[in-house]
Order: C-alpha cells, then structure tokens, then sequence
C-alpha cells in the first residue's frame, strides 16, 4: 500500500506505481497513476484494480462517478457480527435515495482478494454494469 493506503493494480497483479499526489484529504483522494499501457475505450479484457483499506466511522461509503464507467464492482471485508451491507442509489439532484434491485452477495471464493481473510470475517461482492457520469452508489451497514 502506498502512503495513501491505496494499492492500484492492472489485469496481470502488476502494481502501477502512484506517479502524482494531487489531494490526500480523508474523504477526498486523487492521484495520478502510470499503466503499463492505456486502456483503450472499446479494448476488452483491460482493466484495473483500486484496493484501499479503511475504517468507515460513519457506517457508510459513497461513490460518485465523474465519468462513463463500464463495470464497477465492490468488495467489501468485514468483521462477522456487523450488519450485511446494503447498497441505494442516490439522485445527486434531488437526493432522493432509493435501495438497488441488485445487492451485494457473499463471496465464497477466498482467492478472489488475498486480505487474509479468517473464519471471523465475511467478504461481499457487488457488480454494476454501464454506470454513468453522475451516478452515485452508497453502501451501509450497522
């Protein structure tokens, strides 16, 4: 993880270093990092990885998208004991929150994210296909 807490890896586990820092605010990151080459708008098979870890005091996590994103999928480690999180879309103009037809599921593969997962913890998975620019996704739990 870099000084960030923020690891960003592309389709091969090849780490792609973090060339610029431009905010590291707690709420609010936003860098810059190399490929080893640029995934093309149509290219199929490309992707990148962002894995960061945090602990979210409020029991909540957003995500605004500035861009067209073809896929987007979320993975959340959590201690057993804590509510199975729930995942609502908000309307950023009128803020009306409305609860997703698709929610997370539980992932039983472990190789999926090497964390070091223990029989204490419970991993979920959620996948969003043809998000666009000003969407926002917010996952809760107890």
């Amino acid at each position: 993880m870099s000084d960030l807490g923020i690891k960003v890896y592309d389709e091969d586990s090849v780490i792609l270093p973090i060339s610029n820092v431009i905010i590291d605010k707690p709420y609010q990151k936003e860098f810059t990092t190399v490929f080893n080459r640029p995934i093309e708008k149509l290219e199929k098979g490309r992707f990148y990885i962002l894995e960061y870890q945090v602990e979210e005091k409020e029991k909540y996590f957003e995500n605004h998208f500035g861009v067209d994103c073809n896929k987007f999928v979320v993975t959340v480690d959590y201690p057993k004991g804590i509510s199975y999180p729930m995942v609502y879309e908000i309307d950023l103009e009128t803020e009306k929150v409305k609860k997703c037809k698709m929610q997370p599921s539980i992932v039983l593969n472990k190789k999926m994210i090497n964390t070091g997962i223990n029989s204490d913890r419970t991993q979920v998975r959620w996948v969003k296909k043809d998000i666009s620019r000003g969407q926002c996704f917010r996952f809760e739990w107890k």
